[in-house]
C-alpha cells in the first residue's frame, strides 16, 4: 500500500513538473516573438520619420510596451530555471504561484492538490502499518486481570507473580485482628480440632493438620477414611473445632456434613474465598475470607495456603509455653526415630 501511494506521488509531480515547463515555454516564445516585433516597427517608424524627426507618442507607447515584454521575457527565463532546478517543492511554488500565466494557474492548483493527497494518504497509510506492527508485538492479554478459559493459559511469569501478589495483599490488608485471635482462642479451648477439605482443598487441610499437631494434641482429619463419614462425625462433640478449607466447586456432601456440625455444636472456623462469604457466616463462628483470583484452572490456593500458617501462628502465640513444650517433644522423637537429615 506505501509502495503504491509512494509511486501515484511520484508519477503526479513528475506530470505536474512536465506541464509546468511546456506551459512556460510558450510564454517565453510568446514574449520573445512580440519583443522583435515592437523592435521592427521601431526601425520603420524611425526611418519613416527621417534622422531629426521626434518620435510621435504612438512609437513612445511602442517602446514603453516592448520594456514591459522584455521584463516579462526575462522573468519567465527566471521561472524556466527555478523550474528545471532539481526538486519538485520549487517547480510546484513556480506552478501554482501569482507569476504563472493564467491560462495554467488552473492546472497547476489541480496538480499540486493531487500530490498533497497523495503525500497525507501515504503519511497516513505508513502510520497505520507501524501501528499494526506494534500490535502484532504486543500480548493482547497482558493488561487485562480475567477469568476466561480462551486466555488461561500462556501467562508470563512476571504477571503471573503479580496477580499473586495482589491476592496476598489484598487478603490480609482486609483481615481483621480480632477475628484471628478470636480463631485462634476457638484452636486452645477445644478439646478436639478437627480440618476438613473435599477435592482439591484435601491437600491443604492435611498441611493445617501438621501445622497445628506439632503445636497441640488432638488434631485429627475428618473423613480421612474414604466415605467413613457417619463413624468420623460420630466422634465429634460440643466445643470441636473444625477448621473447614473451601473453594469453588463445593460437593454436595457439605451441606449435610455442616448441618451435623451445628447441631452437635461445634465451633466452625471458615477459610474460604470472598464470594462465598456471606453463606459461609451462617454456620461458622469465624470466617477468614481469601482472595483467589486465577488466570484459570480454577482458584488461586496461595493466599488460603498462606491464611493458615497465619493461623497456626497465631495459635502458637496464643498458647505460649504449651506449644513450645510439644514442639519439642515432637523433635525429641525425630532424634529417637533418626528420620530426618
Amino acid at each position: 500500500m506505501v509502495r503504491h501511494v509512494q509511486g501515484a506521488f511520484e508519477d503526479l509531480s513528475g506530470r505536474a513538473h512536465e506541464a509546468g515547463l511546456a506551459q512556460l515555454r510558450v510564454r517565453v516564445r510568446s514574449a520573445e516573438l512580440d519583443v522583435h516585433l515592437d523592435a521592427a516597427r521601431g526601425v520603420l517608424h524611425g526611418h519613416a520619420m527621417g534622422a531629426g524627426a521626434r518620435p510621435p507618442l504612438r512609437a513612445m507607447g511602442h517602446r514603453a510596451r516592448q520594456g514591459e515584454r522584455r521584463s516579462h521575457a526575462d522573468g519567465a527565463r527566471g521561472r524556466m530555471r527555478a523550474v528545471a532546478a532539481p526538486g519538485r517543492e520549487v517547480a510546484r511554488d513556480d506552478l501554482a504561484g501569482p507569476g504563472a500565466g493564467r491560462d495554467d494557474h488552473g492546472l497547476g492548483q489541480h496538480a499540486a492538490r493531487y500530490v498533497a493527497q497523495a503525500h497525507a494518504q501515504a503519511g497516513r497509510a505508513a502510520q497505520g502499518l507501524q501501528a499494526r506492527e506494534e500490535r502484532n508485538r504486543t500480548e493482547p492479554y497482558r493488561y487485562s486481570v480475567v477469568g476466561s478459559e480462551k486466555v488461561a493459559l500462556g501467562r508470563a511469569i512476571g504477571t503471573h507473580l503479580e496477580l499473586e501478589i495482589t491476592n496476598l495483599t489484598r487478603t490480609f490488608e482486609e483481615l481483621r485482628s480480632d477475628r484471628l485471635t478470636r480463631a485462634a482462642e476457638l484452636l486452645g479451648e477445644a478439646p478436639r480440632v478437627w480440618l476438613l477439605g473435599l477435592g482439591a482443598e484435601e491437600g491443604l487441610a492435611r498441611y493445617a493438620r501438621l501445622l497445628l499437631a506439632r503445636l497441640r494434641h488432638n488434631v485429627m482429619m475428618l473423613g480421612m477414611n474414604g466415605n467413613a463419614w457417619a463413624e468420623d462425625l460420630a466422634m465429634t462433640g460440643p466445643r470441636d473445632a473444625l477448621v473447614l478449607v473451601t473453594l469453588e466447586p463445593r460437593p454436595r456432601i457439605l451441606k449435610p456434613i455442616l448441618s451435623y456440625a451445628r447441631t452437635t455444636r461445634m465451633n466452625v472456623i471458615t477459610i474460604t474465598d470472598r464470594n462465598y462469604l456471606l453463606q459461609a457466616q451462617r454456620y461458622s463462628a469465624v470466617v477468614l475470607p481469601c482472595h483467589v483470583s486465577s488466570f484459570g484452572l480454577g482458584p488461586s490456593h496461595t493466599s488460603v495456603a498462606s491464611a493458615l500458617r497465619l493461623l497456626s501462628i497465631a495459635f502458637a502465640a496464643y498458647a505460649g509455653d504449651t506449644a513450645l513444650q510439644r514442639l519439642e517433644i515432637i523433635s525429641g522423637i525425630h532424634e529417637e526415630l533418626d528420620d530426618t537429615e
